[in-house]
C-alpha cells in the first residue's frame, strides 16, 4: 500500500484522490497513520445510501459512559460497516463530557481519559465526521419553515437530521425522541435499540 502525508495530502489533494482510483493510500501524520484513500466505483454510489449508520451523539456518548442503553448502542457501533454524524456531534461530545465533570458525576481524570480514547478511536477512523455546509444549513431550515405546529425541534437535532439526509443516510440512530419523532420529516427513518 502506498503511503503520504498529511501534507502531502494537503498539497496533492486531487493527484493523490486520483491515484487512489488505482490503489489504496495510507495517510500518516507524524508516523501514525491516520486515514485510508480508497477506491470507490463511482457507478455503485450514485443514489444509494452511505455503507454506515448515521448517529447523534446521544449513541456517540453510549460509547464511552456506561448508561441505560450502552451495552445495545456498543453492539450496534460494533456490528456497523461504520459510523458517521455530523461534525457538529464531536462538540456536543466533548460538551455533554463537561457537563458531567462540572456535575461532579465524572472526575476530571476519568474525562481525560475519556476525551483521549475518544481522540484515539477518530484516528482510528471509527468516527466518520460529516461536514456541515450552507446545503445542511439550508436543509434544516427549509424543514423547520414547514413543519407542523406539533413537531417540536431543536436546531442541533434539525442539523443532524439535515446532514444524515443531505448525505444520503436512509436512517438515523438516536434515544432522542423528539429528533427520532421529526426524523420523517427529513425522509429518514428513525431508529433507536433501547
Amino acid at each position: 500500500m502506498r503511503t503520504a502525508t498529511i501534507r502531502e495530502l494537503h498539497m496533492k489533494t486531487g493527484k493523490l484522490v486520483r491515484a487512489s482510483a488505482h490503489e489504496n493510500i495510507l495517510i500518516t501524520d507524524r508516523g501514525q497513520a491516520v486515514a485510508v484513500l480508497k477506491s470507490a466505483k463511482a457507478a455503485d454510489l450514485i443514489g444509494k445510501p452511505w455503507p454506515m449508520i448515521y448517529l447523534d451523539s446521544n449513541y456517540i456518548f453510549k460509547c464511552y459512559i456506561n448508561e441505560p442503553g450502552t451495552p445495545r448502542v456498543l453492539s450496534l457501533v460494533q456490528n456497523s460497516p461504520g459510523c458517521g454524524s455530523g461534525l457538529q456531534a464531536r462538540t456536543e461530545f466533548w460538551s455533554g463530557l463537561h457537563c458531567r465533570v462540572c456535575e461532579a458525576v465524572t472526575s476530571t481524570e476519568d474525562a481525560r481519559k475519556i476525551w483521549r480514547q475518544f481522540e484515539q478511536d477518530e484516528h482510528a477512523g471509527i468516527w466518520h465526521w460529516l461536514p456541515l455546509n450552507d446545503i445542511v444549513i439550508r436543509r434544516a431550515c427549509e424543514v423547520l419553515e414547514k413543519l407542523p405546529l406539533d413537531v417540536f425541534l431543536r436546531s442541533a437535532d434539525a442539523l443532524h437530521l439535515a446532514c444524515a439526509a443531505e448525505n444520503r443516510f436512509t436512517e438515523i440512530y438516536s434515544g432522542d425522541r423528539i429528533l427520532l419523532a421529526a426524523a420523517p420529516h427529513f425522509g429518514l427513518n428513525a431508529a433507536s435499540v433501547y
